[in-house]
C-alpha cells in the first residue's frame, strides 16, 4: 500500500487553514482562569488565617515529593508535562479532573504568594514566578479550556442539540492545541531553569 504524502500534506494544510481556534478560548478560557483564581484566593486566605506551621510542613512535603534536589530543564519539563497530562484528563472526565487540577495549582500559588506577603517578600515571590509563570499558566488554562469545550459539546450531543459530539476538524484542532501547549510548557521550563533566577536577581536582588 503506497502512502500519498502529497495528499496527506494537503489535507493537513487544509485542516490547519480551516481551523476555528478562537472557539476554544472565550468563555472556556475565562472559566479556566476563574477556577484557578478561586483556588488561589482560597489558598491565600487559608495561608493568612490558619496555622502557619501546618502549611509550612505541607509545602515542604509537597516540594520534597515532586521536585528533586537540583532543578533542570528536564526535571521541570517532566513535572509540568505530568501536570498538563493530568489536566488533559478533563477530556474524558467531563472536565472534572481539569477543574480539580486548576483548583489545586491555584491553591498552591495562593499559598506561596500569601506566605511571601506575610514575610514582606511578595515582590520577590512574583519575580520568581512571573518570568516563566505567565507562559506556563497560559498553557495550563488552554488545556483546561479545551477539556471544558469538549465537555460542553458532548453534553449538547446528549441533549440532542448537536448532531455529533465532536467533528474531525475539532479533533484536529484539539491535537494542534495540545501540541502547542506542550511546546509552550517546554519553553516555560527552559525559562524557569535558565532565566527566571537571573531576571529576579536583576530586578529585585533575590
Amino acid at each position: 500500500m503506497q502512502i500519498d504524502s502529497v495528499a496527506i500534506y494537503d489535507g493537513f494544510r487544509t485542516r490547519l487553514h480551516n481551523g476555528a481556534y478562537g472557539r476554544w478560548f472565550g468563555r472556556y478560557f475565562v472559566a479556566a482562569i476563574s477556577i484557578f483564581l478561586f483556588g488561589a484566593v482560597v489558598g491565600g486566605v487559608l495561608e493568612l488565617t490558619t496555622d502557619q506551621a501546618a502549611f509550612a510542613s505541607f509545602s515542604q512535603s509537597m516540594g520534597g515529593s515532586i521536585y528533586p534536589d537540583r532543578l533542570t530543564v528536564v526535571t521541570i519539563l517532566v513535572n509540568n508535562l505530568l501536570a498538563v497530562g493530568v489536566t488533559a484528563l478533563g477530556l474524558v472526565s467531563f472536565g472534572v479532573i481539569a477543574a480539580l487540577s486548576l483548583l489545586f495549582n491555584g491553591f498552591i500559588i495562593g499559598l506561596v504568594v500569601a506566605g511571601a506577603a506575610t514575610d514582606g517578600e511578595v515582590v520577590e515571590a512574583l519575580a520568581l514566578i512571573l518570568p516563566h509563570g505567565v507562559l506556563e499558566l497560559s498553557m495550563f488554562w488552554l488545556v483546561a479550556a479545551v477539556s471544558f469545550r469538549v465537555t460542553h459539546r458532548f453534553v449538547n450531543y446528549l441533549r440532542r442539540i448537536d448532531e455529533t459530539p465532536i467533528t474531525r476538524q475539532e479533533l484536529f484542532e484539539i491535537g494542534t492545541l495540545l501540541v502547542l501547549a506542550s511546546v509552550g510548557i517546554a519553553v516555560a521550563a527552559w525559562i524557569e531553569a535558565t532565566l527566571t533566577e537571573p531576571i529576579a536577581k536583576a530586578l529585585v536582588g533575590v
